[in-house]
């Protein structure tokens, strides 16, 4: 029997197999698509191993594909508050960070309608404290845990932490923010040390620290730090020179743990975002070019939701890098 009969006959099976076996025998190769699939069907491990090859060279092994949310670093869906934008409003163009912001909004919101039902820490080492709501966490270069922590500014001074950070000015003076509301929490005792630093210090320049005792408060200490307006000369350089500075500090009092309030007060006009990408990059350049640190957890206290959302934002951009 002829190959090309063989390969007509479905009914032939003994025949085939053998027409096909002699085409091995004298090197003839498998040319047409039937052939090749009738000498895989008889199994011979030539043309498997030839299968085998050609599935080696396939293409590059697919990804995990992470959802919008998940690149964000927020639960709930990003896709699904897309759309609920775009419904009915056809006629406006939205932005690609809108549902990334919404999602971001919510989950504080629901966050805090739980708050209440929150077990309360009770160390430095567990947590922020009562009235602290962790939304996010991530994880810097040498293992220290960055979390975004949601709560009131009046609450700023109960904090458990060992060192708060207060954005002020060159006079160190406590009229307003979070200088405001320490002085309320730390009482006489508290103002009386912020004086003796003043006397002792002289006028902070931009970007400098200055340590006072936390008296009156959970803390240990408190790191007073003269932000740089927005507008000045090299007023980002600055502003992440000040980060760095306050975190140096900690480092130098041995602490553990420090809150950062959102720096740029409103008397130093900073934009949000461009504030939080310049405290996130120096948080983690600090600890990239250093090769250990007493700090274990740094803390951003943040009081609106317009600033949680671009920190979210901000910390998921982080983690990607």
């Amino acid at each position: 029997m002829e190959a090309s009969d063989a390969i007509g006959c479905g009914r032939l099976r003994a025949p085939l197999g053998t027409c096909i076996k002699q085409h091995q025998e004298h090197g003839e190769p498998a040319s047409n698509h039937t052939t090749r699939f009738l000498l895989a069907l008889w199994g011979f491990p030539e043309v498997e191993g030839r299968r085998d090859r050609m599935s080696a060279r396939g293409g590059k092994k697919k990804a995990t594909k992470l959802s919008r949310s998940a690149r964000a670093g927020v639960i709930f869906p990003v896709g699904r508050m897309m759309r609920y934008l775009r419904t009915g409003t056809h006629k406006y163009r939205i932005g690609m960070g809108a549902p990334v912001y919404m999602a971001a909004v919510i989950e504080y919101l629901a966050g805090r309608s739980v708050d209440s039902e929150a077990v309360p820490n009770s160390t430095v080492e567990d947590g922020p404290g009562d009235g602290f709501t962790i939304l996010s966490a991530k994880s810097l270069f040498l293992g220290q845990k960055l979390s975004l922590t949601e709560s009131e500014i009046s609450k700023i001074g109960a904090i458990k932490v060992e060192g708060i950070i207060n954005p002020t000015n060159a006079e160190m003076d406590l009229k307003d923010g979070v200088g405001n509301a320490l002085e309320k929490a730390g009482g006489r005792e508290f103002q009386e040390a912020v004086k003796e630093l003043r006397k002792a210090q002289g006028p902070l320049e931009v970007a400098s620290v200055a340590v006072s005792p936390a008296s009156g408060m959970a803390a240990r200490f408190i790191i007073h730090c003269n932000v740089p307006p927005w507008g000045s000369e090299k007023c980002e350089d600055q502003l992440e020179k000040t980060v760095k500075n306050c975190l140096s500090a900690a480092e130098d009092k041995k602490l553990k743990s420090v809150a950062f309030p959102a720096l740029p007060a409103g008397r130093n006009g900073f934009p949000k975002q461009t504030a939080a990408q310049l405290i996130l990059k120096a948080i983690s350049n600090h600890f990239v070019s250093s090769s250990s640190s007493s700090l274990k957890n740094i803390y951003f206290v943040l009081f609106d939701s317009e600033s949680i959302g671009i920190y979210l934002q901000e910390m998921a951009k982080l983690d990607a890098k």
